[in-house]
């Protein structure tokens, strides 16, 4: 994965520079302070830095994979994740250090502490990231399910708009009236049904522009038909 500092964002060029900020004066702070340094100490700072990395990972994975700005709201929950390993470790590392200046402290506490953090982590960023891509796509699906009865509602009110007669014009609306309740997820198993549906209503586009009444109600009608048939199918999927 490419990075490059001028695709940033603003928000995450400034956490950028805070956390080069933060990793510079815990490695000073280190460095200056007179305690002794074992190697637990040296796996606590390494094991910090890691932190950083791992956090500013997730905030690009959070944030600049995802193009739309639903994905980047549903992406900070793994931003969090990663600030809160971030603070974890940055406390368990100033006790280590802490705790060595006084004890010798064995070096696989440590490594052992700051591997289940880092895994634990790691897992979290993981499992949120996937549930974004769950939501998205279901929320697609959802999109999906939903437009072709989206554009029967269209193409209906259309044709109510264009009848002269008004006589015909109350069939369609009642048509129309039967579209704006049928229910709006379609699947596989009403495709068949719907495209029929599709046809007919080129047909009835038709005969409102020949302003054939008789066949107008005959083919509102037979679309009813249809229609309350597709709902028959929609609703015995359901149970």
């Amino acid at each position: 994965m490419k990075f490059s500092f001028n695709e940033l964002g603003k928000k995450e060029k400034s956490v950028l520079l805070v956390y080069g900020i933060v990793a510079f004066i815990c490695i000073l702070a280190f460095i200056i302070i007179p305690f002794p340094k074992s190697a637990s100490s040296w796996l606590a700072l390494l094991f910090l830095l890691v932190s950083f990395c791992v956090s500013l990972y997730a905030m690009k994975l959070a944030f600049e994979n995802g193009k739309e700005i639903i994905s980047k709201i549903y992406g900070f929950p793994i931003f969090k994740i990663s600030v809160y390993y971030v603070a974890a470790q940055a406390i368990f590392s100033v006790l280590v250090c802490v705790v060595a200046s006084f004890i010798r402290l064995p070096y696989w506490v440590t490594l052992l502490v700051s591997v289940i953090l880092l895994g634990a982590a790691v897992i979290g960023i993981v499992i949120t990231d996937n549930a974004r891509d769950i939501i998205e796509d279901t929320e697609k699906k959802d999109v999906r399910d939903t437009k072709k009865i989206t554009l029967f509602k269209i193409d209906i009110a259309g044709i109510v708009d264009r009848c002269k007669d008004e006589t015909a014009k109350k069939e369609l609306e009642k048509l129309s009236e039967a579209f704006r309740y049928s229910d709006p997820v379609s699947s596989d198993a009403t495709k068949e049904l719907e495209d029929e549906i599709t046809e007919e209503l080129e047909e009835l586009k038709k005969e409102v522009a020949e302003n054939d009444v008789e066949d107008i109600i005959e083919k509102a009608t037979e679309i009813s038909n249809l229609l309350a048939e597709r709902n028959k199918v929609c609703k015995a999927f359901k149970k």
